[in-house]
């Protein structure tokens, strides 16, 4: 199978989220996916290509899987960040990078392998709400970002990720 970007998709993919999302089962999802400042300079940008692969929560955490990246720049481990937007607030989240070696062949992006990015925290540790999702790269000591059509809502156990039908 593929996703809309035609990059393969591995229809176990929502399970392996939900099984790495429950306490004690993956350690870095309270380790790695920490809260950064917001930087003052970065600029909202239509260069940065992505896709969401999911979007997902469960009775003790959320979770955002896809990859990002901008065209004509190699992707770097650790650059990709998640934005959490409401209507009173912005949050910014580091990610872990997820080497994608299916990106760069069907993006023709030979510098794209670390496009791929996963995030994964507990509901307990995230702001409650209604969240638009973004991306944003830092890109030396420049960074961009990008808002989608993606939803977490956050709101304890009635907490769900909404992907948008369309990118």
């Amino acid at each position: 199978a593929s996703s809309d970007c035609g990059c393969p998709t591995d229809g176990n993919l929502a399970r392996r989220i939900d099984a790495l999302s429950r306490p004690n089962s993956w350690p870095y999802a309270t380790t790695f996916n920490l809260p950064v400042p917001f930087p003052k300079t970065a600029e909202e940008s239509n260069r940065i290509k992505y896709f969401v692969e999911s979007a997902s929560t469960n009775a003790v955490a959320a979770s955002v899987h896809g990859w990002a990246a901008i065209p004509g720049r190699n992707s770097q481990r650790g650059s990709i960040h998640l934005v959490l937007r409401s209507e009173k607030a912005v949050h910014l989240f580091t990610t872990v990078t997820i080497p994608r070696v299916d990106v760069p062949a069907v993006m023709k992006q030979a510098g794209w392998l670390n496009a791929g990015f996963h995030f994964a925290r507990r509901l307990a540790r995230l702001p409650t709400g209604d969240y638009q999702i973004g991306l944003l790269i830092v890109d030396g000591g420049h960074s961009e970002f990008v808002m989608t059509e993606h939803r977490l809502t956050l709101a304890g156990a009635d907490s769900q990720g909404l992907i948008a039908t369309s990118q």
